[in-house]
């Protein structure tokens, strides 16, 4: 090996009992060496190196050039210049020039020998270069790594103690609070009560004068009320001033009690069904008319299936469904009945609607007509 090494390479090929120096030529270079062998290696360059106990070692020089060292002694060596070689754990090796010369040595040869060819010393002292100038860099980027994040843990700290001091801070700061609090409730409790016991009676002498000012008279009783048109007993109602007033619907009545339809049976004001003329509500207090109308009943079928059927089969069905007000008018266009069928349907309406579904629900009386195909000669008769 040349007679000038590279001091990476010095350090890492120490071992505990050597008086290392790590700073020979006073450029700054340092490391640190422990007792079990391992240790690190930072040269003035900015190369750097570790090795381990176990005799494992790593490089990495400021050029770019990189190597590493196996514990039993084998390793590699890449150079930035395109340079390479490696070492057998027996001390033979290879070294291989940018130029493309090529050294070989053999396990012969030891770091220190002068006896060393010059293609060993250019492998050893490049391994060496590989395997002491690399260990700095890692070790400055680790150690930089390290410091951050000793510095990130720091400031979390600092960030959580300071909110916990915030925390205590506010959790003294609404113990004092609600200590004064008790403390003034304590002196002046009696002050207090009166206090609410006046608002209170204040906001509800209030609430009942305002509500006595919404005061009417409904000048008609509910006796007086009930039975008549449900239409002339709301006119009344809004004639004495009330302006809530609502229709309870009762749809109950069959066809045989229409003349019922509409006859108020009972009238509630604000919950009261008996009162007087001179009885006095709110005037929007909730007002309610109850009276009955005839219940709707369902079509026997949709217009479409209507169709499908002979005129008396149709009017039987609307007959039992229970509509009383049913017309049946013939078309005389027949001659033959061959296409279209004597007595066939063709139309129907209800309530003058002639499209409806099976679920259309009307009034029992409302008007029914039946239209169907029958012969000219039918006409006559």
């Amino acid at each position: 090996m040349s007679e000038k090494k590279d001091r990476g390479w010095d350090y890492l090929n120490s071992n505990s009992d050597d008086d290392f120096d790590y700073d020979p030529d006073g450029d700054g270079s340092w490391g640190y060496q422990n007792e079990d062998g391992s240790g690190s290696f930072y040269g003035a360059d900015g190369s750097w190196g570790y090795k381990n106990s176990d005799g494992s070692a790593s490089y990495y020089g400021n050029d770019g050039s990189w190597g590493y060292r196996n514990s039993d002694g084998s390793g590699s060596y890449y150079g930035n210049d395109g340079s390479w070689g490696y070492r057998n754990s027996d001390g033979s090796g290879s070294f291989y020039e940018a130029d493309g010369d090529s050294h070989y040595y053999d396990s012969s040869d030891e770091d220190d020998s002068d006896s060393s060819s010059s293609s060993s010393d250019s492998g050893a002292e490049a391994l060496g270069t590989l395997l002491g100038f690399g260990l700095a860099a890692f070790m400055a980027h680790k150690s930089k790594k390290d410091q951050e994040r000793r510095e990130e843990e720091e400031r979390q700290e600092q960030a959580r103690i300071q909110r916990e001091i915030q925390e205590e801070a506010r959790r003294n700061r609404a113990r004092e609070n609600r200590a004064k609090r008790i403390s003034f409730y304590g002196r002046h409790w009696k002050a207090i009560l009166l206090l609410i016991v006046i608002l209170a009676g204040t906001g509800f002498g209030y609430y009942k004068y305002t509500e006595f000012q919404k005061l009417i008279e409904v000048s008609i009783s509910s006796e007086n009320l009930v039975g008549r048109d449900h239409t002339s007993v709301e006119k009344a109602l809004q004639s004495a001033g009330f302006n809530n007033i609502h229709d309870d619907i009762q749809n109950d009545l069959g066809i045989d009690d229409a003349k019922k339809e509409g006859v108020v049976t009972a009238v509630s004001i604000s919950g009261e069904t008996d009162f007087t003329s001179t009885s006095r509500f709110p005037y929007d207090a909730r007002v309610e008319i109850t009276y009955h109308v005839v219940k709707e009943i369902t079509v026997p079928m949709s217009a479409k299936s209507a169709k499908k059927l002979v005129y008396t089969d149709l009017e039987e069905q609307f007959k039992d469904a229970g509509f009383v007000n049913i017309t049946l008018e013939a078309e005389y266009d027949l001659i033959t009945g061959w296409i279209t069928k004597d007595g066939s349907i063709e139309s129907v309406s209800v309530n003058g609607e002639t499209s409806f579904d099976e679920y259309a629900s009307y009034r029992p009386d409302v008007p029914v007509v039946i239209t169907y195909h029958t012969f000219s000669k039918n006409k006559d008769d």
